[in-house]
């Protein structure tokens, strides 16, 4: 059996963070998939609610790494603009605090995003992967063999895995 890997791994000169950036509150980037009308989504934007406004701990940037204009379940943008929409915007903390990164297919733009991120919230493979590319925490979707994969073969590089929303709530 021969494997192939990646394309990705090729990359991680791109992703490595050549400075420090200084901000008040640490950046979280959620690169979340599925279908954005859903339910899937609420103990994610109970918890944007309640770390974005009053006290804040971090702000958040949904990173979308897909688009479809055929298939809601895999539109990332799609999700991003509903999560967006599902955490009252209209307080104008919030707002400076959760953004949707546009999508782009363009890996230097992409690997620029995660260069301002303290750690990453993924549900999508190449959000788990260009984490541990940039050395910044990673807590992952563990739901499918892809991701499963990236903790078995990355064992020694902290990555936490969730199985459903409500695991990662707690």
């Amino acid at each position: 059996v021969t494997i192939i890997p990646d394309f990705a791994f090729a990359l991680e000169d791109m992703f490595l963070k050549t400075e420090a950036t200084a901000r008040s509150l640490p950046r979280i980037g959620l690169v979340l998939s599925g279908d954005a009308f859903g339910h899937q989504y609420e103990a994610m934007r109970v918890a944007i609610r309640k770390y974005t406004i009053g006290n804040p701990i971090a702000e958040f940037i949904h990173i979308p790494h897909s688009r479809s204009y055929v298939d809601r379940f895999n539109n990332d943008v799609l999700v991003g603009e509903a999560l967006w929409s599902g955490i009252s915007i209209y307080h104008a903390e919030r707002e400076e605090r959760f953004r949707c990164a546009p999508f782009t297919n363009e890996i230097a733009a992409i690997a620029a995003t995660y260069k301002t991120l303290d750690a990453v919230i993924s549900e999508r493979y190449h959000g788990i992967l260009f984490g541990l590319m940039s050395k910044i925490p990673v807590i992952a979707a563990i739901g499918n063999i892809k991701n499963r994969s990236i903790l078995e073969d990355f064992p020694d590089r902290g990555i936490l895995g969730f199985l459903t929303d409500e695991e990662l709530h707690e």
